[in-house]
């Protein structure tokens, strides 16, 4: 049996108070959330989130709890039982958080159970003057959980993160409102724990995509090799509402992307085998995608897609990086383990001579003893529409002496958004 309780006004507080004083031994899920509202009534409107008790003893088959807007004591009983927990406060400037961050770890301390625990705006991290810091959680022994959500300012991810320990298994999903672009500059830095170690998806990740396009707000994916399917999602949202933040028209700037290569030192030196990148480039220089690939050494595949629409000179900046040395070892190539190579792009123009800065960055590589490309793939569009049969032979025999499978598509720009 489910309750959903959403509430407006003190006489409904009252009566859902009532209720859940009352043994309801049937009740499984339930879902309290109230509303405020700024027009005039009899009643008397809701102004702080009230504090609903919530005990085992009442609500003995209770598993699954969202708390919007509202406060919720649980007791220790409850708290072993209960599999999903949900707790929310709106992003309104006068709500103020209402858990303490030592009781929060409690709570979840004694839920060893939980397979779900999801958490925006809830959490109070300030620590008393005089108050020691609570231990660190480590949920190791939560061997049910399977995902977990925080949603809030980049610190106070931070904070919270710093005092979990939050093993491989589990996806974690990590969501930092910024307000404008200086601060968005060092939110993915910001928002990690005190200690990389309390997330050691990030220093397991295999699989890395980083996307900032019209589809997705910026958001950096990482998969770990665990067989579980577990995956760690850093995001960066604007707060209030302006989704104009990093966009320009409508269209991503480049400047969220660039910050997002930057920031990749948060997985030190992980074993990731695939890198994505999708979004607007032209922001990132030779020397941040030098630093991102030599990050990555034992990386496999590549994936770039550039959303500006202008020209190759992005994808060639890319390219000078691909076939530079690497720093820390500079006998070899940056990847030097690559071995499937995707380019895709919409272009002003194309010509063959653009295609030049690939063919010269592979023979460079080759050259450095990299190994052979096991697949190239070159998706491109253009405004001057798709190239004659007789001049994509060309340039695919001209890329097979460099790869073993070369896929070269290159179609008018107007199928761009059907992909």
């Amino acid at each position: 049996m489910a309750l959903n309780a959403h509430m407006m006004f003190e006489d409904a507080v009252e009566g859902l108070t009532q209720l859940l004083n009352e043994r309801l031994p049937l009740l499984e899920k339930l879902r309290i959330e109230t509303i405020s509202v700024g027009f005039g009534d009899d009643l008397v409107h809701l102004h702080q989130p009230p504090t609903f008790i919530l005990r085992a003893a009442n609500l003995p088959r209770l598993h699954t709890l969202m708390a919007i807007n509202t406060n919720v004591d649980l007791d220790w009983p409850l708290c072993g039982n209960m599999r999903h927990l949900h707790l929310q406060l709106s992003d309104e400037e006068d709500e103020l958080p209402s858990l303490p961050l030592s009781r929060f770890l409690h709570i979840v301390r004694n839920c060893p159970r939980l397979e779900t625990l999801y958490v925006d705006g809830y959490i109070d991290v300030s620590t008393p003057a005089g108050t020691p810091p609570p231990e660190v959680l480590y949920l190791t022994g939560h061997t049910q959980l399977k995902e977990v959500w925080f949603r809030e300012q980049p610190h106070t991810v931070s904070r919270i993160l710093s005092f979990l320990v939050i093993p491989a298994h589990v996806t974690t999903h990590l969501s930092a409102f910024i307000k404008d672009r200086p601060q968005a500059v060092a939110a993915l830095r910001a928002m990690v724990p005190d200690d990389l170690a309390k997330l050691p998806l990030l220093g397991h990740a295999t699989e890395i995509e980083i996307r900032h396009t019209t589809q997705y707000c910026p958001r950096l994916l990482a998969d770990s090799p665990t067989g579980t399917g577990a995956h760690i999602e850093l995001e960066l949202l604007p707060t209030h509402g302006d989704s104009a933040l990093g966009m320009v028209e409508d269209d991503p700037d480049g400047v969220l992307l660039h910050v997002m290569i930057h920031s990749l030192d948060i997985f030190n030196i992980c074993p990731a085998r695939s890198l994505q990148v999708d979004g607007n480039l032209r922001h990132i220089t030779v020397e941040s995608w030098h630093t991102a690939f030599d990050r990555f050494p034992n990386l496999e595949k590549l994936q770039i897609e550039d959303t500006e629409g202008l020209s190759m000179k992005a994808i060639h900046v890319m390219l000078r990086a691909l076939c530079a040395r690497s720093r820390a070892r500079p006998q070899d190539v940056v990847c030097p383990q690559l071995r499937r190579l995707r380019l895709r792009g919409q272009f002003l123009t194309l010509s063959k001579d653009m295609l030049e800065p690939v063919a010269r960055c592979l023979m460079v590589r080759a050259q450095s003893r990299a190994p052979r490309l096991r697949r190239l793939e070159l998706d491109l569009f253009s405004a001057d529409g798709a190239w004659d049969a007789g001049l994509l032979v060309h340039v695919r025999q001209v890329f097979a002496l460099m790869a073993d499978d070369v896929d070269l598509n290159v179609r008018n720009a107007s199928d761009w958004r059907l992909q």
